[in-house]
C-alpha cells in the first residue's frame, strides 16, 4: 500500500509542462521544454519551485519521438513529488498545495487545520537499531498516519522524522481527535525487538482571513514545541 493519499500528476500544454493533483485545482509549471533548432536535441529547464530558479535536465538525446523525453521527465517528476523513502509528498509543493487550501476556505468559509508531527527520541532508536530499521520505522509510521486521514488531506514528509499534515474542513477541535487517534495508534505498534516509538503533534488552525500558511504553520509549531516540553507522546492545540 502506498501511503500517499492522492498522486501528483502532469500534463503537457506547448512547450510548458504542468504538475496538479489528482481531481484537484492547483497547477504550476514545473517544466520548459526547447528544441535545438541545430542539433534537434530536446533540453528541459525545470523550474524551481523552492526559489524561483531554474536548473536543466540533461538533454535527451533523440530527435526522433518524444517517447524518451516523456520517461525521463516522468521519472524525474516522481523524484520531485514524492518522498523516496516513504512515498508520501515531498516538501516540494508543500506550500503551493497549502496556500490553495487556505485560499478556498476562505472564499468558502469554512475551516482548515494543519499538524506537525514529530517521532520522538527517533535518534536514540536510529543509534541502537540502525539506519535501516529506522527507515522502516519511518515507513511503517508515515503508513499509520494515512490510516487516520481522510482522502481530502494532504500528508508531507518535510524532512528526517518530522511529517505535516493539511486538514481541509475540520476545525482544531475536529483535527485534534484526528491527531489523538494517530498519537495512540503509532504508540501502540511494536517495532523491531518488541521496542515502542511515539510521536508528539502539535495543531494549528486557520484564525482569520488574514492569516497566511505561515500564521497557521507557526501555531502548530508552538504547540509541538509545547507538546515535547510537556512529555512527548502527546498531542497540544491551543488558541494563540
Amino acid at each position: 500500500m502506498e501511503p500517499h493519499l492522492r498522486k501528483i500528476l502532469w500534463k503537457q500544454n506547448g512547450g510548458t509542462i504542468y504538475g496538479y493533483i489528482e481531481n484537484y485545482e492547483w497547477m504550476d509549471p514545473i517544466y520548459e521544454i526547447h528544441q535545438s533548432e541545430q542539433s534537434g536535441l530536446y533540453l528541459v529547464n525545470r523550474l524551481d519551485i523552492k526559489d524561483n530558479a531554474s536548473s536543466f535536465l540533461p538533454a535527451i538525446q533523440t530527435n526522433s519521438d518524444l517517447a524518451e523525453l516523456k520517461i525521463a521527465i516522468q521519472n524525474d517528476f516522481e523524484q520531485l513529488a514524492y518522498d523516496s523513502l516513504t512515498h508520501v509528498f515531498s516538501r516540494i509543493f508543500f506550500r503551493f498545495i497549502f496556500e490553495n487550501e487556505i485560499q478556498l476556505a476562505k472564499k468558502n468559509d469554512l475551516p482548515l487545520s494543519f499538524l506537525i508531527i514529530n517521532v520522538d527520541y527517533f535518534k536514540r532508536f536510529n543509534d541502537t537499531y540502525g539506519h535501516a530499521q529506522g527507515d522502516a520505522a519511518l515507513v511503517c509510521i508515515a503508513s499509520m498516519i494515512q490510516a487516520g486521514l481522510a482522502q481530502n488531506c494532504f500528508l508531507t514528509r518535510s524532512g528526517g522524522d518530522n511529517f505535516s499534515v493539511i486538514i481541509p474542513r475540520k476545525g482544531v477541535e475536529e483535527a485534534n481527535d484526528v491527531a489523538t487517534r494517530i498519537c495512540n495508534s503509532v504508540s501502540n505498534q511494536q517495532f523491531i525487538n518488541g521496542s515502542q516509538l511515539t510521536i508528539s503533534i502539535g495543531v494549528g488552525g486557520l484564525e482569520s482571513k488574514k492569516d497566511t500558511w505561515e500564521d497557521i504553520f507557526c501555531r502548530a509549531d508552538i504547540n509541538i514545541y509545547s507538546a515535547k516540553l510537556g512529555g512527548r507522546n502527546r498531542v497540544v492545540v491551543k488558541n494563540t
